[in-house]
């Protein structure tokens, strides 16, 4: 795990009393729907075999821990675990309340004794599960962009969420920072920024900078 993690030591070295440094990854949830079980056989293991799927998320949880004693003693300040397939879109609120989310609090707990701080990254309409992330332990929550059909209001997930949790932006990567006019872009980011009127904020994109981006979009 130290190999794995070399850039991020060299990453802190440099610049780690002046940047905040996290990695990145998908949770055990997507690696059992996308790998051990497949997505379809996964999601009806959800129903069929629901203390298999728990089981699973454990284990695997206990797993990542080693990883993130490694990532902490390298110089990092946190972890970001991205959900993939937690939000009422993929599975009902009742089986990620029931299966998914005790095995995320339990593993968000041993992160904080670890001393790394617990960012989540819901994609989906995470509006249902406000009040779950809330009592997730977590430090940090990234939403995605609303390009799909559904609304993700920044100013209205600020007011939902726990004071102890710091929300991160999600201004649209594509359409408005890559594709946008520098004017668009200081129009959504003081939109987006009347967030902090109501709680700790970070302004963000809601994925990541894909190529093409315009330099002076990034700047404004």
């Amino acid at each position: 795990a130290h190999r794995e993690f070399k850039h991020i030591e060299i990453l802190a070295k440099k610049y780690g009393k002046e940047h905040f440094i996290a990695l990145n990854e998908g949770n055990p949830i997507c690696v059992i729907l996308d790998e051990y079980l497949g997505f379809e056989d996964g999601l009806i293991a959800l129903i069929e075999k629901p203390e298999l799927v728990s089981y699973l998320l454990y284990k695997l949880y206990d797993r990542l821990l080693p990883r993130m004693r490694a990532l902490k003693s390298v110089g990092a300040d946190a972890y970001i675990g991205s959900e993939t397939y937690c939000t009422p879109d993929i599975i009902s609120t009742q089986f990620y309340q029931n299966l998914v989310f005790p095995a995320q609090k339990y593993f968000y707990s041993e992160l904080q004794n670890i001393g790394l701080l617990g960012i989540t990254y819901f994609l989906g309409p995470i509006n249902l599960l406000i009040g779950d992330i809330n009592r997730l332990g977590v430090q940090g929550l990234m939403v995605e962009e609303p390009k799909k059909g559904y609304q993700l209001d920044v100013v209205d997930i600020r007011k939902k969420l726990s004071p102890e949790i710091t929300l991160f932006g999600n201004l649209d990567s594509v359409f408005i920072l890559q594709k946008g006019t520098r004017e668009q872009v200081v129009e959504e980011t003081r939109k987006q920024l009347q967030a902090a009127a109501y709680g700790r904020f970070i302004m963000a994109n809601g994925c990541p900078v894909s190529y093409n981006t315009p330099p002076e979009n990034i700047h404004a």
